[in-house]
């Protein structure tokens, strides 16, 4: 799917800067959590939810949703829009993960060998999932590429079934017209066929 570029307006570095504020909280959102807490006077006592995972699920369902919507715009069909928003939600879970990536400033000083590789491998895949969406993000906002959601790779086997299908129905349709008889030529064919025989009368 090729990506048509957009012109920008008076809100698009507006909405892209939001984004920015967006994808900072969920860099760190234990810590953004924590700001909010002691920003709103809220002692855990008090607080509805004393978890920072719901930063986690809000960022990511908003993600997936936006996503979503984008795609819709894009031409997709229904299914397969919430197929990609779906997947954008999935990443965003990891991008977003209540995980601070300052942990891995200091990894070394883990005693455990298996608790530094964990936290080696959760901390890098955050981060190159944070930076893939940012990238998104950036391309559809600075770049003017208003397919960028919906040209995604889906790592979901339903939608490559689906093309497969479609691309399958398309070259079976060619092939029945290609051997389809033609019904103007049978006609000048038998033409000939079908005159009264003229002869003498006795």
């Amino acid at each position: 799917m090729d990506n048509p570029k957009v012109r920008w307006d008076l809100w698009t570095l507006p909405a892209y800067l939001l984004w920015l504020v967006f994808f900072l909280i969920g860099f760190d959102p234990e810590m953004a959590y924590d700001i909010a807490r002691e920003i709103g006077f809220v002692v855990s006592q008090n607080a509805l939810v004393n978890s920072p995972h719901i930063v986690t699920l809000s960022l990511a369902g908003y993600f997936g949703y936006f996503a979503y919507s984008r795609c819709l715009e894009s031409g997709l069909s229904k299914p397969d829009a919430q197929t990609q928003g779906l997947q954008f939600a999935i990443l965003g879970l990891i991008a977003f993960l209540a995980f601070s990536p300052f942990q891995l400033i200091s990894y070394a000083e883990i005693p455990v060998a298996k608790l530094r590789f964990i936290v080696l491998l959760v901390g890098g895949t955050k981060l190159f999932m944070w930076f893939l969406l940012l990238g998104v993000v950036a391309r559809y906002y600075l770049l003017g590429h208003v397919n960028v959601f919906a040209s995604m790779v889906s790592a979901f086997p339903s939608a490559h079934r689906e093309e497969g299908k479609g691309a399958q129905e398309n070259s079976s349709s060619v092939t029945w017209l290609e051997v389809r008889p033609r019904p103007d030529r049978a006609v000048v064919q038998t033409a000939p066929s079908q005159r009264p025989e003229t002869g003498t009368e006795p």
